[in-house]
Formats: C-alpha cells, structure tokens, sequence
C-alpha cells in the first residue's frame, strides 16, 4: 500500500481529489492496478 503515498503525495491537490473519487468508484479495479504497481 505504500507506494500509493507517495503517489499522492506527488499530486497536486485537485488531481489527488480526482484520483481518490475514481478509486472509489472502482474500487475493486484499483485495488488490482494497485497491487501491480
């Protein structure tokens, strides 16, 4: 899970914000693409 952090971390806020909502609504999909990173 790690790597996520530091991912958003590198985001600029309104892309985090983004990227959070889209993780929700695919959550079992980003949960896969997160596991292959």
């Amino acid at each position: 899970m790690e790597p996520i952090f530091y991912v958003l971390g590198a985001m600029k806020p309104e892309e985090k914000v983004k990227f959070i909502h889209h993780s929700f609504q695919n959550r079992t999909v980003s949960m896969r693409s997160f596991t292959s990173i």
